[in-house]
């Protein structure tokens, strides 16, 4: 406490994104003096857009603020490789030029996007060693700390500095058998709560949920009953970062005597990843799509991406009998082998019913053990913080509802909890009692094609209204008299032909067109935008009118002289 009195110190954490959402984790950890301060960043991830923002690739949370101060973030650590977590590394390589640590398999899936997506902006990137001790300067060093989850080399974090220590625990449960990677050591955090820890900022993902979460390796009996039992192929859809359940559903179809058929670029991009740094068997025969037609019905497993119901996903493709392909026939079997993220239930539902009314059975989570979560239960929860013991916790990773679900939890268990700090508050978690000091520029960007732009663009709200209430086009040519010298030439896109009562409704917009021109007189149709402006509300107030809808309209007058 002396250093904060002499210094007029503080530790802050201010979050970008992941609080209060599910995906696009950033988060900021500022140590020391408002005018000296030092800061740390964790997590540079994405999300995945709904149906209101058509067109849109990915979601990315707005770094501005972090631009501002990029001269004094002494790094960004990296927990592990799910898009949440760094998939925007690539997109704000540039812009914050600060150096990326991250373990060997970390750096495999970055590389391996970059070229997946032809992009020659890579960061600076300083591979590290869990366990490893990293001091960024005299006053902060960091550690990371294997921990159990779907994804190799998973990691918390260990912040260690002057002024205090911080556990940030990343993606994380308690597996004894996770398949891949390390089991999460309660040792090394009981070791680690002996060194006096602050806060502990923590996954509220499960915090809802009482007991301790089933292990991944209880995953591997359930596909192996299923590839046993089943007499045709069957279809497995994931994510495709999820490498531990790709091994357990591999060694399940080994054993049933099925090849594992790959669908999808993400998914043999990571397993090649994986098995060129010895996190899946090298000797592991993975097959591409080609090989569906060669293989009999009862010796196929096929591994594909799309069990969030994504557009562009090679489970979409199959439910929609567009896959170019692989065809799906009565008494084939699909497994999901995920949960519905939040917000993702829609789309999912609709590719199980294309699937069950073209005879196609369906397994989920709910009916075998085809899936277990990545993220602690209450129970495990609680063995960390006796494990840490640690002067507050900070809910984080989660929806308003899961974060206030971590802190009923946490109060009950007696633990002093922090004012739940949502994307952009500012969090001083020391000296004196924590609490939110300000707010930070924060919000949503977006990946649409090759561009990136803000959620709020016009672009993006011109397109939203056209998926709702379509477009006109309306092209009127005027001659030297301010006379219309045709028929004007009107195209709608996205709105009916006829409306309730049969009537045609282009013929209505030309006659509502016309009708505006002449009602206008010749002297004032000279101020072509004014002419304009009155024909476009012409027509979109008669097509509300018809139709009960206001479309987008442009409309464009040119006069011969």
């Amino acid at each position: 406490m002396d250093l904060f009195k002499q210094d007029n110190a503080e530790i802050i954490f201010v979050a970008l994104g992941g609080i209060g959402e599910i995906g696009m984790n950033c988060g900021l950890y500022g140590f020391g003096s408002k005018k000296k301060r030092k800061w740390l960043m964790v997590d540079l991830g994405i999300s995945f857009p709904d149906a209101s923002l058509p067109g849109v690739d990915t979601i990315l949370p707005d770094v501005s603020f972090a631009k501002t101060i990029k001269d004094d973030i002494l790094g960004l650590i990296i927990t592990h490789g799910h898009e949440d977590h760094y998939g925007a590394v690539l997109d704000f390589a540039y812009e914050l030029d600060i150096p990326v640590y991250g373990t060997s398999f970390l750096k495999g899936m970055l590389y391996a996007k970059a070229e997946a997506y032809q992009s020659d902006t890579m960061p600076q990137f300083i591979q590290i060693d869990s366990n490893e001790d990293v001091q960024l300067n005299s006053d902060i060093r960091f550690s990371l700390i294997p921990v159990s989850h779907s994804i190799p080399e998973s990691n918390a974090i260990f912040l260690k500095s002057s002024y205090g220590n911080l556990v940030h625990t990343g993606d994380w449960k308690l597996d004894k058998n996770p398949v891949i990677g390390t089991p999460t050591s309660l040792e090394q955090f009981t070791d680690i709560g002996a060194q006096d820890i602050l806060a502990v900022i923590s996954d509220s993902t499960n915090a809802w949920r009482e007991g301790v979460s089933p292990s991944e390796g209880e995953v591997v009996g359930g596909f192996e009953k299923i590839f046993s039992t089943s007499e045709r192929r069957v279809i497995i859809t994931q994510f495709s970062s999820n490498i531990a359940r790709i091994k357990s559903i591999y060694l399940a179809a080994q054993a049933a005597g099925r090849e594992v058929i790959i669908a999808g670029r993400a998914l043999a991009r990571n397993i090649q990843v994986a098995q060129e740094l010895g996190v899946l068997d090298p000797n592991y025969r993975f097959l591409s799509d080609t090989a569906f037609q060669d293989l009999p019905a009862q010796n196929v497993a096929i591994l594909c991406t799309g069990s969030q119901g994504e557009s562009r996903a090679q489970m979409k493709k199959i439910a929609d009998k567009a896959h170019p392909i692989i065809k799906l026939a009565q008494g084939d079997l699909v497994v999901f082998s995920s949960r519905a993220i939040p917000g993702n239930e829609k789309e999912i539902g609709a590719i199980q019913n294309s699937l069950v009314k073209q005879g196609v059975d369906i397994v989920t989570a709910d009916n075998e053990r085809v899936h277990v979560t990545g993220h602690p239960f209450r129970g495990e929860i609680e063995q960390l913080y006796q494990a840490l013991k640690p002067k507050y916790v900070v809910p984080a990773h989660g929806e308003a509802w899961h974060l206030n679900q971590h802190k009923i939890f946490a109060e009950r268990e007696g633990y002093q909890v922090a004012p739940i700090a949502y994307n952009g508050n500012i969090l001083k978690l020391a000296p004196g009692t924590p609490e939110i000091i300000g707010t930070v520029a924060h919000g949503q960007w977006c990946r649409d094609g090759n561009i990136r732009i803000d959620t709020q663009s016009a672009s993006i709200r011109e397109r939203r209204k056209l998926s709702y209430n379509g477009i006109v086009f309306a092209n009127i040519i005027l001659d030297h008299h301010n006379e219309m010298m045709a028929e004007p030439d009107v195209r709608m896109e996205g709105i009916p032909y006829d409306d309730e009562f049969g009537l045609d409704i282009e013929e209505k917009v030309i006659e509502t067109i016309e009708g505006a021109i002449y009602s206008i007189p010749k002297s004032r149709r000279k101020e072509l935008e004014k002419v304009e402006e009155a024909v476009r509300r012409s027509i979109r107030n008669e097509i509300n009118r018809l139709w009960g809808k206001k479309p987008l309209c442009h409309v464009i007058i040119s006069k011969i002289v």
